[in-house]
C-alpha cells in the first residue's frame, strides 16, 4: 500500500469494516498518539500477554502471519520458548439454573471368621435443571425429564431425579463375590424438543450385576504372582431400556443412557506378577 501511495500521491485509502475495532484504535491512540494498526512481532517476543484478544483466531487481522510467527517460538527443542499469558472473557447468552446433590457412602465390616463385607453407594439427585437457550425464551425444566433436544441447543437425553449405583462385596481369603445395582428413577417423556404435552411416563430402571472371582497363588515365595479367574453376569434380569417413543422416534429408547445389550455373560483370566 505504501508503494501504491508513492506512485499515486493523490490517492486516498478508505477502510470500512461492518464490525468496528474502535476500542483497538482508541488504545493505539492512547499508546502512540494516533489510530494506527498495530503489527506484532511474535517471533521476536519472549513473553506475550493477550488481554481479551485471540490473535490466533480465524478472522483476526493478521491471523495467518501471527500463527506462523507464534509457532516459530514454540519449539520445545529450542533453547528458549516464548511464554504466553492470556486473560480472556467468555459470554454465553444461555442461562442454567441447577440445584443438585451428590451422595456417596461406604461401610466396611471386617469379620475374621466370615471374611470382609463392603457396602458402597453413590448417587446424584437433580431437584432442578432449568435451562434457557436465549434471553426472552421460556425456561425448560429438564430434571426428571426425557427428551431429545440436544440438536436444537438444549439438554438432550435422560436426566432422572434420582440415580444411584450400589455395590455389595464379600471377600473371604481368595474368594470374592460382588453384587452391583444400578437404579434410575422414572421420568416424563417430553418429546424431541422437550415441550410436548401431555407428558408420557417413562418407567424407572434397575439392573443387577453379579461377579465371582478366585485368586490362585502361583508362588509361595512371591505372593504378588496371582492367577485370577472371574465369571460375571451384567444385567442379570435382562432388563431392556425403558420406552420413550416420543423423544426417541428412531428406536423408542434412550440407548445412550441405558444399554440395549441386555444380559451379558463374561469370563476373564488375569495374571499378576
Amino acid at each position: 500500500m505504501q508503494q501504491v501511495q508513492k506512485n499515486f500521491p493523490q490517492a486516498k485509502w478508505h477502510f470500512y469494516s461492518p464490525v468496528n475495532r474502535d476500542n483497538v484504535y482508541e488504545g493505539a491512540r492512547m499508546a502512540f498518539g494516533q489510530p494506527v494498526e498495530t503489527i506484532y512481532k511474535l517471533d521476536a517476543a519472549d513473553v506475550i500477554v493477550s488481554l481479551d484478544a485471540d490473535f490466533l483466531q480465524s478472522g483476526y487481522p493478521g491471523q495467518t502471519r501471527y500463527a506462523r510467527d507464534f509457532a516459530k517460538r514454540r519449539d520445545p527443542d529450542s533453547e528458549k520458548m516464548s511464554r504466553l499469558y492470556v486473560i480472556d472473557q467468555f459470554q454465553n447468552l444461555a442461562v442454567l439454573q441447577e440445584r443438585s446433590y451428590t451422595i456417596a457412602a461406604d461401610y466396611i465390616l471386617p469379620w475374621d471368621s466370615y471374611g470382609t463385607f463392603t457396602l458402597a453407594t453413590s448417587g446424584a439427585i437433580f431437584k432442578s435443571f432449568n435451562f434457557q437457550d436465549q434471553p426472552g425464551h421460556p425456561f425448560l425444566q429438564y430434571a426428571g425429564k426425557t427428551n431429545n433436544a440436544g440438536a436444537s441447543g438444549g439438554f438432550g437425553g435422560t436426566l432422572p431425579t434420582y440415580r444411584f449405583f450400589t455395590s455389595l462385596d464379600w471377600r473371604y481369603r481368595d474368594l470374592e463375590i460382588t453384587v452391583n445395582n444400578t437404579y434410575v428413577s422414572g421420568t416424563d417423556d417430553t418429546g424431541v424438543n422437550g415441550t410436548s404435552t401431555p407428558l408420557i411416563p417413562v418407567s424407572s430402571y434397575s439392573t443387577w450385576d453379579l461377579r465371582e472371582a478366585y485368586d490362585w497363588h502361583l508362588s509361595h515365595a512371591n505372593e504378588a504372582r496371582i492367577l485370577t479367574f472371574a465369571l460375571g453376569v451384567n444385567n442379570l434380569t435382562n432388563r431392556l431400556p425403558p420406552l420413550a417413543p416420543r423423544a426417541f422416534v428412531d428406536n423408542n429408547a434412550d440407548v445412550a443412557t441405558f444399554s440395549p445389550l441386555g444380559r451379558f455373560v463374561y469370563g476373564t483370566v488375569t495374571v499378576t506378577f
